[in-house]
């Protein structure tokens, strides 16, 4: 079966499956690479909730998720489950390229000042790094040492 074939299977259009193709990013992975990190992220996305819409949606609004391993996405959309910010990786998967380490570091920075982060202001945890500098005076580097991601994930499977 050929890729075009394989995207067609799983629900996409002729017009989605050139949107994607032709994307920098994926337009750089091999057909048969490409074709396994199609049904593999694909049936993973669907097994952790989201519907082959919502799938279809996340991956021709940024067809780069395609690059991502299963692994780098779970630990991300787990984080913003956690959050409950489920929805974030439809409404804007391209998010999901910031590491989990500064998402956590940033949503913990402002849930110590009180500030809540939903789906209504989520894009406060993906300001870039200068203007959030510049705003709290705390550097990427000290953010990140203060708010130590796995730290946290060792303290929640110990809860588990």
């Amino acid at each position: 079966m050929t890729l075009k074939e394989e995207f067609i299977k799983l629900g996409y259009t002729e017009e989605d499956y050139e949107i994607i193709r032709n994307n920098y990013a994926v337009n750089q992975i091999k057909d048969e690479t490409l074709i396994k990190k199609l049904k593999d992220n694909f049936a993973f996305l669907l097994k952790i909730g989201y519907t082959k819409e919502e799938v279809i949606t996340m991956t021709k609004s940024f067809p780069p998720i395609y690059g991502l391993s299963i692994e780098n996405m779970k630990q991300k959309i787990d984080f913003y489950d956690s959050i409950d910010m489920h929805e974030l990786a439809v409404i804007n998967p391209k998010q999901l390229m910031q590491s989990v380490n500064l998402s956590y570091a940033r949503y913990s920075f402002y849930k110590d000042r009180g500030i809540d982060i939903d789906m209504n202001n989520y894009r406060k945890l993906f300001v870039g790094q200068k203007d959030f500098e510049k705003a709290y005076g705390i550097t990427k580097k000290e953010l990140l040492e203060k708010y130590d991601y796995d730290k946290y994930e060792e303290q929640r499977k110990m809860k588990l």
